[in-house]
């Protein structure tokens, strides 16, 4: 088991799957747990080297996104590719827009839009 400490005295449960290709970031939805990616892992670990964690909150612990990168270090490409699933991609747009220089990609899968639209007559 893996945890990464955090700046304000948490930690976060990780897991690495695959060691080639670009770096595959999965960031999970509410109450997202790494376990919920295995069959995915299965997939895409083959192709790309995947980190999946816990998101704050959950049960193996807390924390952010670029804790887990910073700590993984040079096991992690110079630019990622984020897979986001529901909440996840909310994650991943404040990340790409604190960090663009570091994110090669986000892919969002099932995201939810909370923006209201205006009427003009």
């Amino acid at each position: 088991m893996s945890f990464v400490p955090t700046n304000d005295g948490h930690e976060i449960y990780y897991e690495v799957h695959g060691t080639t290709g670009p770096t595959l970031v999965l960031v999970s939805g509410y109450m997202g747990i790494a376990n919920i990616c295995q069959s995915l892992l299965a997939k895409l670990s083959p192709k790309y080297r995947c980190i999946v964690y816990d998101l704050r909150g959950v049960p193996r612990h807390a924390a952010d996104l670029d804790a887990v990168i910073k700590a993984l270090g040079d096991k992690v490409d110079e630019r990622i590719i984020l897979l986001t699933h529901s909440m996840g991609g909310n994650i991943a747009t404040a990340y790409y827009h604190t960090k663009p220089q570091s994110v090669m990609g986000v892919v969002f899968t099932g995201l939810t839009s909370t923006a209201s639209s205006s009427k003009t007559s």
